[in-house]
């Protein structure tokens, strides 16, 4: 869990999405976006703030994330045998094809 704009949330480990692309960007509000996704997810909200601390960070966290990848023996490639999905669906949950 992170606290990212005073605001607790859990972040998935998403895998074998390496092709996923961003399609759309909504603005929600002056506060943020929803980006939708070639693969339907359009459900995640992004403030400026959360947006500015990925790109400021983006070196660092891409290396947590590979990393953390890795140590479960994940793949950000499509077309490999995920894990079985969790039951909980949803984007990191293997309802949308990606594992989380």
């Amino acid at each position: 869990i992170d606290a990212i704009d005073n605001v607790k949330i859990k972040a998935a480990l998403i895998a074998y999405c390496k092709d996923v692309l961003i399609t759309d960007i909504e603005p929600v509000g002056h506060y943020a976006i929803r980006p939708v996704f070639s693969d339907g997810h359009d459900s995640g909200l992004y403030s400026w703030d959360y947006l500015y601390r990925l790109g400021r960070e983006q070196g660092a966290l891409w290396q947590r994330y590979l990393q953390q990848i890795e140590e479960r023996g994940l793949s950000r490639r499509g077309g490999e045998t995920p894990p079985v999905a969790r039951k909980s669906g949803g984007c990191g949950g293997g309802g949308c094809g990606c594992a989380g």
